[in-house]
């Protein structure tokens, strides 16, 4: 995996963890405005830092960034994602 895009990606991929662990746990709180509004505080950045992880987690496999079309998919395709092989250090690909 090519370094810079896979220290962004794990950035990115705690970020997405923290904000879905917030937003589980504010689902266990009683209903309300401000509790609707603390969810969707971390549900927008959750799904940000979702395609931005996938993004980068392509780059520093060196594959295409048609490949964010899999995240349409869901949890399947950030299975194949994950799947992929890494062409990172083949000689001669950019």
């Amino acid at each position: 995996m090519v370094k810079d895009y896979r220290q962004k990606f794990m950035l990115h991929a705690n970020i997405c963890a923290v904000c879905f662990a917030c937003a589980v746990v504010s689902m266990f709180l009683p209903e309300n405005q401000l509790t609707l509004s603390f969810r969707l505080l971390f549900l927008i950045p959750m799904s940000v830092t979702y395609f931005t992880a996938a993004w980068f987690y392509i780059a520093a496999k060196n594959r295409s960034k048609a490949w964010m079309f899999l995240l349409v998919l869901s949890i399947v395709g950030l299975v194949i994602l994950i799947a992929l092989k890494d062409r990172s250090n083949i000689v001669g690909e950019a």
